[in-house]
């Protein structure tokens, strides 16, 4: 039989391909595609917003312009930091024992205070320094005869002085933070190692409670975030200190904060607060120490910028003669010539820093012009420095 050639053998059919059907709906496009998602938006906003809005346009007015920074009371942390705390977000003041944490926290809050704001400090420690507190300026009252603690607070408020609250476990404390968000302006604890978990307190010497503190800073941090989202958000400032890190090595970092890392993670502001040396406490007896500050992270304004300033004991607030000099060096309307010190505008002279500031005590109207002219530097400056690029945001 005869085989036919290759070409001419009958070709099998193809095989039929078989298009899947689709499963899936198309989706809309154009004016549909918008109306969807404008159905979307208003739907999630209607089950979900609270007293702001769920969704809404990001733009710079919203996350840039409504965080603020308020004031310290201190010249050159201010300008270091971009304005002093972030108001309605949690910052953080960390640093070794002795260095001016607690006392820079008060004059904080006294000069927020001085503005209207309502103050809480939550005193974990029970060792808060009530006459520091009115030395730097603020406000303490004690309950009338024959009046009740509510009548008390009410008062305090209206008057503008300071509540203090004592916990004994750190529980509480927590608690009462997320109670007070959005009615009390300005909460502070002291210290966050002093935050003692309810279980260690209950339990005993011989007892081991791995993490116990941390776990209790996150539930509690969480919490507090969760219930501070408002319109007139709380602005909370936690103090704590440093502790050695056990089996560090050599190249190790060789101190962390208590608490674990979740303050870390929701801090918009940590500052590192620390003395160092300078003629003021070599005198006998000191007559003060100098304070270095860092900004370990800022959320709103560049980071890791110093500044430098001196705690007086004699007063028991922070030198502001001494600030109000370093800015008016910076921007020029003081000279300095040797040891000769010339303000460009009066023409006035001094030769050495003690004398100048000696003229400024017997000239108080002076010397109130030269610290306006100082805020408002700082304040052009700030401000230019967190614009910088954002001119052209919405062209």
């Amino acid at each position: 039989m005869r085989l036919k050639p290759k070409n001419e053998q009958k070709k099998k059919p193809a095989a039929k391909t078989v298009e899947p059907k689709s499963v899936c709906k198309k989706a809309p496009e154009g004016e549909a595609k918008e109306n969807a998602l404008l159905a979307a938006c208003n739907e999630l906003n209607k089950q979900y917003s609270g007293e702001i809005p769920f969704i809404s346009p990001g733009g710079y007015e919203q996350v840039m312009d409504s965080v603020v920074a308020q004031s310290t009371g201190i010249l050159s942390y201010d300008r270091s930091s971009g304005g002093g705390f972030w108001d309605g977000k949690i910052n953080e003041v960390f640093g070794p024992e002795g260095g001016g944490k607690t006392t820079m926290c008060l004059k904080y809050v006294a000069t927020q205070m001085g503005l209207g704001k309502s103050a809480i400090w939550a005193d974990a420690e029970h060792s808060l320094n009530m006459l520091r507190a009115k030395q730097l300026g603020i406000k303490v009252i004690r309950p009338k005869p024959g009046e009740n603690l509510g009548e008390a607070v009410l008062r305090a408020l209206r008057e503008h002085a300071m509540l203090v609250m004592l916990p004994v476990v750190g529980e509480h404390c927590f608690d009462a933070i997320k109670a007070f968000c959005g009615l009390i302006d300005i909460m502070v604890v002291d210290s966050v190692p002093a935050l003692i978990p309810t279980e260690i307190v209950k339990g005993s010497n011989t007892d081991t409670f791995v993490g116990a503190q941390a776990r209790m800073m996150a539930q509690g941090l969480m919490n507090i975030v969760s219930a501070n989202k408002k319109k007139n958000p709380s602005t909370i400032v936690f103090i704590n200190q440093l502790s050695s890190v056990i089996n560090a090595g050599p190249h190790g970092k060789k101190t962390t904060t208590p608490g674990g890392r979740r303050l870390k993670f929701y801090a918009r502001n940590r500052t590192y607060v620390t003395r160092i040396g300078s003629p003021l406490d070599q005198l006998d007896p000191p007559k003060g120490h100098r304070i270095l500050t860092k900004t370990e992270k800022n959320s709103f304004f560049p980071d890791r910028r110093e500044s430098e300033f001196n705690l007086l004991y004699t007063t028991g607030d922070f030198d502001l003669q001494e600030q109000v000099s370093r800015v008016l060096l910076a921007m020029g309307r003081i000279d300095q010539k040797g040891s000769w010190l010339v303000d460009t505008t009066t023409d006035d002279k001094w030769q050495g820093f003690d004398k100048m500031f000696l003229a400024w005590d017997e000239n108080e109207d002076y010397f109130e012009e030269l610290l306006t002219a100082a805020a408002d530097y700082v304040h052009a400056e700030i401000s230019a420095i967190k614009n910088k690029g954002l001119e052209s945001l919405y062209e």
